[in-house]
């Protein structure tokens, strides 16, 4: 199924709307400018503004006349279906092995094998999915304090790097 990029935009959107709805049930914290809610709202306006240049884009590259969804054999082959079907097992096996392998090593193993299914090669793939979970345990694990889980490791690597800068 062919599907413009202004209704793929406009459910981007609708749900980025949503979500920055819902953070206004989230309660404050005492004596902070900003709460739990800042991320998912500032990850709402990203959304957004994905979604209205994907309409504006689904918009220019219409022709006249041309549905805004049909069936055709373009997106059908086994290999689309194979990849839908193998993002879809890295989510479950990241849903059922983080806790035990832990974030680093569940994420790692997800990333280096959508990125080599996608053609990348493997030490390539190996080398950016490396610095995108070291960047994202950062992120989440050092700077905004969202306990991600260990599993077999005993320390996350943003804070044994930053216990090295402290000199602990």
């Amino acid at each position: 199924m062919r599907v413009n990029d202004m209704i793929s935009g406009a459910l981007i959107v609708l749900l980025a709307v949503a979500m920055a709805a819902y953070t206004t049930t989230f309660p404050p914290f005492p004596g902070q400018k900003y709460g739990p809610s800042l991320f998912p709202r500032l990850l709402g306006a990203g959304l957004v503004l994905c979604g209205v240049l994907l309409i504006l884009r689904g918009r220019r590259t219409r022709t006249a006349g041309e549905p805004l969804a049909a069936l055709g054999e373009t997106y059908a082959t086994k290999q689309g279906f194979l990849s839908v079907m193998l993002i879809l097992g890295v989510i479950l096996f990241y849903i059922l092995a983080s806790n035990l392998l832990g974030f680093i090593l569940t994420a790692f193993l997800g990333v280096v094998t959508l990125l080599w299914w996608f053609g990348v090669a493997l030490p390539r793939a190996a080398l950016i999915a490396f610095i995108a979970v070291l960047v994202v345990d950062w992120f989440f694990g050092w700077l905004f304090r969202v306990p991600l889980p260990l599993g077999i490791l005993p320390n996350s690597p943003s804070a044994a790097f930053m216990n090295i800068v402290r000199g602990k």
